[in-house]
């Protein structure tokens, strides 16, 4: 949520410095450390949720959850099951495949916040050595705000899957763990029991 808040902050010194024109090479400068900064907060946000041990264990322990039951749910459920049974699985399929796809995207994320960085960081010591023109400058600059936020959105989008996927995929367990202990006498696949208490 607080990250939400610095999203906006910055969309909005982004939008304000873009309009204002009067001193436009100090303005573009400013513009430049907006989006270098928005940048930067994304990239941190990100890493820091890859480091905070609570969230990552969770997602690792919903992951292995998922493919144990699902590897169980494939060798060993073929015949016909009930409406609500399989409400559960797909539910199941759905949110697991989600956070898989979530834990991948995070990555990916990470690099291209990393890489916009990087690119506005090189325009920025450009400007200042006047190796681009203005002409040339304004291109760039043009497109790294379109990329920042297309970064903004992608970020966003990705947030709420993960926070969707993981309400859906908890909200289907309980079913999809009783219809496996219904075939399995009566006890879940072996999991390597997590350090940390959920």
């Amino acid at each position: 949520m607080k990250f939400a808040a610095y999203i906006i902050c910055c969309t909005i010194l982004i939008v304000f410095f873009a309009c204002n024109k009067s001193n436009a090479s100090t303005e573009q400068l400013k513009t430049l450390d907006s989006l270098n900064i928005v940048a930067n907060m994304i990239s941190a946000e990100l890493k820091s949720a890859e480091l905070k041990k609570a969230d990552t264990i969770l997602l690792k322990h919903r992951l292995t959850k998922f493919f144990q039951y699902k590897q169980f749910i494939k060798q060993n459920i073929n015949d016909t099951i009930s409406k609500m049974e399989a409400d559960n699985l797909q539910h199941f399929y759905n949110g697991g495949k989600n956070l898989q796809a979530y834990q991948a995207n995070r990555l990916a994320l990470i690099s291209r916040a990393n890489l916009i960085s990087s690119q506005l960081n090189k325009l920025s010591s450009d400007k200042k050595n006047n190796a681009l023109s203005e002409e040339q400058f304004s291109i760039f600059l043009t497109q790294e705000k379109t990329e920042i936020l297309k970064l903004l959105q992608v970020y966003a989008v990705q947030s709420q899957l993960f926070y969707t996927s993981l309400e859906e995929f908890e909200n289907s367990i309980l079913g999809v763990e009783t219809l496996i202990k219904s075939r399995n006498h009566g006890v879940l696949p072996t999991i390597v029991k997590d350090t940390v208490p959920f």
